[in-house]
């Protein structure tokens, strides 16, 4: 336990960019192409109407979100904690109310 005190600032860096690259592997691992066994007879037109093909409809997979969002919790968690870290040191050896010199 005393190791987790001590070292509290390093192992949330280590967790959040542990879960931004185990999110981006599951994202980049997920199907990016889904059927989902319903097509309709397409009207005599030139258009081709396909899932994947027509704009603005896009068929995401579960895994493909879960992956997004493992990741999206990593980056938020990596730069939260590097930017709580950057605010210690910048504010340490001042005194309360009195401006930092640059």
């Amino acid at each position: 336990m005393r190791l987790v005190r001590e070292n509290r600032f390093q192992l949330t860096v280590a967790l959040g960019a542990l879960l931004l690259i185990v999110g981006a592997v599951v994202a980049m691992r997920a199907p990016r192409s889904m059927t989902f066994g319903w097509f309709e007879y397409a009207p005599a037109a030139a258009v081709a109407l396909s899932p994947d093909g027509s704009p603005g409809f896009q068929m995401v997979s579960t895994s493909l979100l879960v992956g997004l969002a493992v990741a999206a919790a990593g980056l938020l968690l990596l730069v939260a904690t590097l930017a709580y870290g950057a605010g210690l040191r910048r504010g340490r050896g001042t005194r309360s109310g009195e401006p930092t010199q640059d």
